[in-house]
């Protein structure tokens, strides 16, 4: 339980929220990182405290990225050029 494979993997799904172009791509990589925290979580990969850390990294860094998405629209500039 709690590898450092295991949680290493799901950090990188919470960091892809980082990538995400606008606000459709962000619930898809939100929906994919929440899912994947749930079954490590099902499949006992992961103990309670540990879940509950990682979903706070995974509403942290949403926070940042909808922040993010949102200066970028009120700037004009919601897609990559």
């Amino acid at each position: 339980m709690n590898s450092a494979q295991t949680v290493q993997t799901a950090r990188k799904k919470i960091e892809q929220l980082r990538d995400s172009n606008d606000l459709h791509d962000f619930i898809h990589r939100r929906g994919v990182a929440e899912g994947w925290l749930a079954a490590l979580r099902v499949e006992n990969l992961v103990d309670t405290l540990m879940h509950r850390t990682l979903t706070d990294e995974l509403n942290d860094e949403a926070t940042e990225v909808i922040d993010s998405l949102n200066q970028n629209a009120q700037e004009g500039c919601g897609c990559p050029h």
